[in-house]
């Protein structure tokens, strides 16, 4: 779905950060990365975005507590969690913290797009 969508990354590991970025922009997405959570929250106060993808892996031990906050604080911008593991009740929990949708790692670029497309069209 080449678009003018504008999709916010958020992941502390920079070369997962660089990768996922450069599939989103091949796809025809703008692309803001942020290695931090401060960092994310100044881009989110100062821009508009349709879409957060966050990797449950760089955020502290209460991870899905930032994402439940994020979530808060800007309520309007459907989230995508990244993980190592599956949620143990994936509906329930995703509907607990906000989290639109999740993916499990490893993921492939087929199904970040997918996933991208589907909270996007559906906006």
């Amino acid at each position: 779905m080449p678009s003018k969508h504008t999709i916010l990354v958020i992941d502390d590991d920079q070369k997962l950060c660089r990768t996922l970025a450069q599939i989103l922009r091949r796809a025809g997405f703008s692309v803001i990365t942020a290695i931090q959570l401060s960092q994310a929250h100044r881009y989110l106060y100062l821009r508009s975005f349709d879409l957060i993808i966050i990797d449950s892996n760089s955020l502290d031990p209460s991870g899905l507590d930032r994402v439940q906050e994020l979530h808060c604080l800007f309520s309007s911008i459907p989230i995508i969690l990244i993980t190592n593991f599956p949620l143990d009740d994936p509906s329930l929990t995703a509907r607990q913290i906000g989290v639109c949708s999740y993916l499990v790692k490893p993921i492939d670029p087929a199904s970040i797009l997918a996933c991208v497309d589907e909270i996007l069209v559906h906006q």
